[in-house]
């Protein structure tokens, strides 16, 4: 996958089963990317040899969910 996250100048800050939840069900592995902004997040997503890797993904795992967000100042 960092052939794509360096197409995309993306960061990859987590990967693993490492991460806990606040609340919630604890997921199989949590992956966080960051990206410049989201048009460049959307393009990784949809870039079409990113596509197979998302099947895969999207094969092997269960309770997946993606989140696209754009940073935000902090509230106060």
């Amino acid at each position: 996958m960092r052939p794509f996250l360096q197409k995309y100048g993306a960061e990859l800050l987590v990967a693993g089963s490492d991460a806990q939840p606040a609340e919630g069900e604890p997921p199989n592995s949590t992956v966080v990317i960051r990206f410049a902004d989201t048009e460049a997040a959307w393009g990784f997503l949809n870039d079409p040899d990113y596509q197979p890797v998302k099947e895969i993904r999207l094969s092997t795992t269960t309770r997946g969910q993606m989140v696209v967000a754009a940073e935000s100042a902090p509230a106060g």
